[in-house]
Parts: structure tokens; sequence; C-alpha cells
């Protein structure tokens, strides 16, 4: 049945009480200012090409930080939920297989052309797989499915899926942009970057709940509320996207949290081993352009 609609005017005080309660804008606002303050380069409200569908999209955030080399880029999607209709994450323990993510190395490169030793520049890459992962690590949990959980004023229960697969989605669909940014980065720079990217759906405190299955499928104990929880992506061998691995759920006072852990030098989205494999593959690229000079 369509939802009715008083044939009242709207004023000023109505407005009023839609921005300061239910507006995603103003929350959207308050995440940027967050990014901001932690010293982000962010980009707001921009449109963009689904790499599925082609059509025209919007994204709420797009942000990166650099910490020396290292690079952290985020695609970030806003959702103003109320404790009345939270999100809940339902987790499994996560299998040796999917303990893993990607980081991208990109460097400066040059193709010699002709007799005199002429070149082009460009930006080469290669995606290093962090296996195990420290971020996400074997037998701990992950989420494997989501959805907002409520009550009817009849107290019955109700859910909706599909809002916010709308959200996560869009924060995947916009990550998809965002390796092609650290494929390239290092593009006549003469430098070399390692970036990590991480699409991030951020809720108000006090609206997201995590419930963790054991792997026969019993309920190892009761939901309880958490400001982060990460969720699998499952990977499409051959597409960008499957550089990415995890989605991270996490709420606005939860978002600082994460982000303060991930740009640390050999910390866990950046272990030595990853370092020692691109420190490796720079100086045989570095060879290879002092014989091709």
């Amino acid at each position: 049945m369509a939802r009715q609609f008083s044939n009242d005017p709207v004023k000023a005080n109505d407005l009023n009480d839609y921005l300061s309660g239910a507006s995603s804008f103003a929350f959207e606002l308050k995440c940027l200012e967050l990014l901001l303050g932690l010293g982000f380069d962010c980009r707001h409200s921009g449109f963009y090409a689904d790499p599925v569908t082609g059509k025209h999209r919007q994204f709420d955030i797009r942000a990166v930080k650099s910490n020396g080399a290292l690079r952290l880029y985020c695609a970030v999607e806003c959702k103003r939920l109320s404790d009345s209709f939270p999100l809940l994450v339902s987790c499994v323990p996560r299998s040796r297989s999917e303990s893993h993510h990607n980081v991208i190395f990109s460097f400066d490169e040059f193709t010699s052309t002709g007799s005199r030793g002429t070149f082009a520049r460009s930006a080469g890459h290669a995606d290093y797989e962090a296996r195990p992962s420290g971020a996400y690590p074997g037998n701990a949990p992950v989420g494997k499915e989501c959805v907002q959980v409520g009550r009817t004023d009849k107290g019955e229960i109700t859910t909706n899926d599909a809002d916010m697969f709308e959200k996560w989605s869009q924060a995947i669909s916009s990550a998809h942009e965002l390796v092609a940014e650290a494929w390239h980065v290092a593009a006549s720079s003469k430098l070399y970057f390692l970036s990590v990217v991480l699409p991030i759906v951020v809720v108000p405190d006090d609206t997201l709940w995590q419930v963790n299955y054991n792997s026969n499928g019993s309920r190892h104990r009761d939901p309880f509320q958490t400001d982060r929880c990460s969720y699998l992506i499952t990977r499409n061998e051959g597409d960008r996207i499957s550089v990415v691995t995890h989605l991270e759920f996490v709420t606005f006072s939860g978002l600082s949290n994460l982000l303060n852990q991930v740009l640390q030098i050999q910390g866990d989205w950046f272990p030595a081993s990853v370092s020692r494999q691109a420190e490796a593959m720079l100086r045989k690229h570095e060879e290879f352009q002092q014989q091709g000079l």
C-alpha cells in the first residue's frame, strides 16, 4: 500500500527536524570533517561510471593519506541509521584461504626506444598478496551477511537488507577506481609507493551490531554492539576489484581508530615481507633502467 502524506505544507521547523535527525548528508559532512582532521586529502560527492553497469553513480567520499611511501585509499560511504533500526552483521570464523589482503606496488618505469636511448615514462604496478594477513587473521570473525533489524508499531520483527546492500556495493564500486589510481600514482614521479585500498561504510555510534557463529552453525554468543566489523568480498579473478578482499563496517567513533592503525610501517596492512618483495623488484627495475640508458 502506498504511503500516505499529509496535505499540510512543509515548514522550516519540519525541515529542521529532518536535518537534525534523519539527514544522511549532515552525517556525511561530519565524516568528511573527521577525515580532513586526520590529514586525509578528500574528494566529496563526485560522480563516476559504475564498472559493472556502466551507469553514473555518486560516491560520498574518496580519501587518501600518505606516510612516506605508504598510501591508504578509502572509498567511504556514509549511512545514517537509528538505534531503533540498526545494522546486524553475521560473522563466521575466517578460513585460512580468506586470510589475505593485497598491497599495490606502483613504481616509475620507462620504455626505451631507438638507438639513442630515448624513453617514455609511465607507471608499472604489481599486486602483492599478504598471506596470511595480520589485518584479517584466520579463524577471526568475518562478516558474511548484513541486515537492518527493527520492530513495527505492532511489535513484529521487521528487516531490510536492500538499503545497506546499496551502500556497501557502492563503496566497493567506488574502490574500483581507487585501485586504478593506486596503480598509476608513481607515473613520472621517479618514486615508488605501496598502497592499500579500503572500501568503508560508516554508520552512527550505537547502530552497529555483530553476531558470531561457530563453523558448525551454532551461535557463539548473543549479539553485541561493536565499532568495527570486517566483511568478506567474494573475489572475481581477473577483475581489478579482486585486489580488494574485505570491506569495513565502522561506526563514526570506530572510523578514526581503524584509519590510525593502517598506515603503520611494517604493521598489519604493510607487512615487512611485502616491503622486501617491492624493494627487490625495484632493484631489478633500476638495473634494467641503467642498462637501457
